[in-house]
């Protein structure tokens, strides 16, 4: 992925399919609960959904996050209870009300993408154009929005053994029953302010970010704000010399 492009706000152009590249104004337009589910769609890590494979039957240590991903857009197929609507030549029928599909609509332009299989190949396949998301098209777009986002791909947790996983589902479940408990915050609003108040830009100017040159943003303001405290304490007479040397090198604030 090059960093770069990311940097200048280019789109990922992958097998035809345009990956929207948003800016912080798209958020706000959209709302941050559409925004992260679309993008989530890509960067969520199967660890975050050990309670919904658990209870499917499912480890998430041994699942594909493809296999997982067009398991998610199942709902772009019409429904008649747990049977598959299909035309009388036999294709499935397209959910125009599928969440799935809009959230791929609105990152890619292309509102049509349904869960399909060739006989031997499942993906998502748009017949309006011909278009399809395939696992190598997915892991392409997982890397440009996880990269985007400064997200580690690595999964919280490794569980040695059943009872460990069964014990993390546990915790993870009466987690989750507190976090209901406490009031809904914005995961982007003290992101904002912070970059607002510590890069002396206006509300305006951090709006029109691309994604990635907000997060790059905050992560530079960190990097600089370190690099700082470090130079202070060698100042100051609280970093030896010899220690100030090795430190300062790896908290470069340009690299």
């Amino acid at each position: 992925m090059d960093e770069l492009q990311l940097l200048t706000g280019k789109p990922l152009v992958v097998d035809g399919i345009t990956f929207k590249h948003p800016k912080v104004s798209d958020i706000i337009e959209v709302g941050e609960e559409f925004y992260l589910s679309a993008v989530n769609m890509f960067m969520v890590k199967l660890s975050d959904l050990m309670v919904e494979l658990y209870d499917c039957g499912i480890d998430y240590r041994t699942a594909n996050p493809f296999d997982v991903f067009i398991a998610l857009c199942g709902d772009t197929l019409l429904r008649d209870g747990e049977k598959i609507i299909t035309t009388k030549s036999g294709l499935p029928v397209w959910n125009e009300d599928s969440a799935s599909s809009k959230r791929l609509g609105w990152l890619t332009g292309i509102p049509d993408f349904q869960f399909f299989t060739d006989g031997e190949n499942v993906f998502l396949y748009s017949f309006s154009t011909k278009l399809a998301i395939t696992e190598s098209t997915y892991k392409i777009a997982r890397q440009y929005y996880s990269k985007m986002h400064f997200r580690d791909n690595s999964e919280k947790f490794n569980p040695a053994n059943d009872t460990t996983l069964k014990f993390l589902v546990r915790q993870e479940k009466r987690r989750r029953e507190l976090e209901k408990r406490k009031p809904q915050k914005s995961a982007f609003a003290s992101k904002i302010s912070s970059l607002v108040w510590a890069s002396g830009r206006t509300y305006e100017e951090v709006e029109n970010l691309y994604v990635y040159q907000f997060f790059d943003g905050l992560n530079r303001i960190g990097r600089i704000k370190e690099y700082d405290n470090v130079c202070n304490g060698y100042y100051t007479g609280n970093i030896r010399k010899e220690d100030f040397k090795k430190i300062v090198e790896k908290v470069d604030w340009t690299l």
